[in-house]
């Protein structure tokens, strides 16, 4: 389903709520791009945005949410329009986050603390250039910018749930 190096957790939750992989080339399909955000972790409840930009510019979201608690039950689903303005505002937060450049990160160890817990937020991006993932902790090592990226997307689609799982962000800058 998705690049090997991903969390296994990923792995089995994207077929249960009826996601493709992105990283195929054969999975831009007709579209411009094709942007995912998932964002799990400790609390059950996990919530998924898959974007489907048009050569246009426009978009389509499709916003997943399920119980990882409760394997069978249903994920619930919806679609919302993005305009060409609203893909535009999204691709500035990416571009201020450096997202694509955002390495992966799981925990962080300060000399008098670690940080294991959290959500862990999982970009994805498939264009005509290949294939990119970024994955960072939004409690524990996720620069602010990241989460504003994450944030915005859920902004975008009008998902507070998927806000209530993630920190309020300052600045942009960290």
């Amino acid at each position: 389903m998705v690049p090997p190096h991903l969390d296994a957790v990923y792995l089995d939750d994207l077929p249960d709520v009826n996601e493709q992989a992105l990283w195929p080339d054969r999975s831009l399909k007709q579209f411009k791009a094709r942007y995912r955000l998932t964002v799990m972790g400790i609390v059950c409840r996990s919530y998924l945005v898959r974007i489907d930009q048009k050569v246009a510019g426009d978009g389509i979201a499709t916003v997943k949410s399920w119980n990882r608690c409760k394997r069978d039950t249903p994920y619930e689903e919806r679609a919302v329009y993005l305009t060409t303005a609203k893909m535009a505002e999204f691709d500035a937060i990416a571009k201020r986050a450096r997202l694509w450049e955002t390495a992966q990160q799981f925990w962080r160890m300060d000399d008098d603390a670690i940080c294991v817990d959290g959500e862990e937020m999982i970009f994805e991006r498939r264009d005509i250039s290949g294939y990119r993932v970024a994955q960072a902790n939004a409690q524990c090592e996720a620069p602010g910018a990241v989460v504003l990226a994450a944030r915005t997307i859920f902004e975008l689609v009008h998902e507070r749930g998927g806000l209530d799982l993630l920190p309020e962000v300052m600045s942009s800058d960290d």
